[in-house]
């Protein structure tokens, strides 16, 4: 940017990038996204439920967190985060299972691909954690058949696609007819939800690349 070379930046940096000189910022913006979740998940009668982080110190996770929190709360629940290395998910998922009944919780969200396997794992488990009503951040084969038969409410889509493909569009314009939409302004690209509704045409496309 120092060198007059125009930036568009994606997927993170919601906050920061108009601090660096970007033009715009082509992305999902963290606590809004989790604030939708929050409030979807209390329509589908969530009350109880746990926001599980897999990172600490993870800005963009403490702003899902947040955001989660605000929406069930606004639909009458509540929420509290828990942290868990979810990196072997033979051992993760009894904890979170654990962490599940423990907290008498009816609904998790996890804020990754690798977090919301462990997720579904937990419904093997017994207990709360068979009943309770899951949603994560972010898109993967094993999330999508999850959703398509039923074991998981939906998943959100930052459809990070479009944040490859809009960029290139956007300087594309502008450098051939000085044309820019959007100059100085977030190009937001999610939250958009995958439910059973749609988990097929999304499995379709993710074959293709393009989710």
């Amino acid at each position: 940017m120092r060198a007059g070379i125009p930036v568009v930046s994606i997927n993170s940096g919601a906050t920061l990038w108009r601090k660096f000189g970007a033009l715009a910022h082509v992305g999902q913006e963290e606590e809004p996204a989790g604030y939708a979740v929050g409030r979807r998940m209390a329509q589908a009668g969530v009350k109880r439920a746990i926001c599980l982080k897999q990172e600490l110190r993870n800005d963009a996770l403490d702003q899902r967190c947040a955001g989660f929190a605000r929406g069930i709360r606004k639909g009458g629940g509540t929420a509290r985060n828990i942290y868990l290395d979810v990196t072997n998910r033979n051992i993760a998922a009894p904890k979170l299972a654990a962490a599940i009944d423990a907290r008498k919780a009816d609904g998790v969200l996890t804020l990754g691909l690798d977090a919301g396997a462990v997720a579904l794992d937990a419904k093997k488990e017994g207990g709360r954690a068979t009943r309770a009503q899951l949603a994560t951040f972010d898109l993967s084969p094993e999330i999508l058949e999850g959703i398509k038969d039923g074991r998981m409410l939906f998943a959100v889509d930052q459809q990070a696609y479009l944040q490859g493909y809009m960029p290139i569009v956007m300087l594309t314009q502008q450098a051939r007819y000085g044309l820019f939409p959007a100059q100085g302004q977030i190009v937001s690209t999610g939250p958009n939800f995958v439910t059973a509704e749609n988990a097929q045409l999304a499995l379709q496309t993710s074959a293709r690349g393009i989710r």
